[in-house]
């Protein structure tokens, strides 16, 4: 199944359910695509949206934003409801681990 990113979003849009079909389990799902004269960067998983000047610099950034949401939602677990429930398997995922390991999950199959 070949998906563009930005087919992915608007299917996303459309579907919340989508993105769990499309994910493949124990991975986070990273996109990147041009957006106007910057890269947009986008985690479905966890709902985490960045950009940055280059694709590069939007991994980066994607790579942060992460981090910090997955190190958020993990220290406040007792506090969740909702949705936002829903996310915290995703931020075990990441929880703990340092840059490196984060961008791999996010990035595998692109490098």
């Amino acid at each position: 199944m070949t998906v563009t990113a930005r087919d992915y979003l608007d299917q996303k849009l459309k579907d919340p359910e989508f993105a769990r079909s499309y994910h493949k389990p124990g991975q986070l799902t990273a996109l990147i695509f041009p957006d106007d004269d910057q890269f947009s960067a986008y985690c479905p998983e966890l709902d985490v949206a960045t950009c940055g000047d280059t694709a590069a610099e939007a991994r980066e950034m994607l790579t942060d934003a992460v981090i910090t949401t997955a190190a958020s939602l993990v220290e406040n677990r007792d506090k969740l409801a909702g949705s936002l429930l829903d996310k915290l398997p995703y931020a075990w995922l990441v929880y703990g681990k340092d840059e490196q390991e984060v961008y791999t999950l996010l990035f595998a199959e692109a490098d």
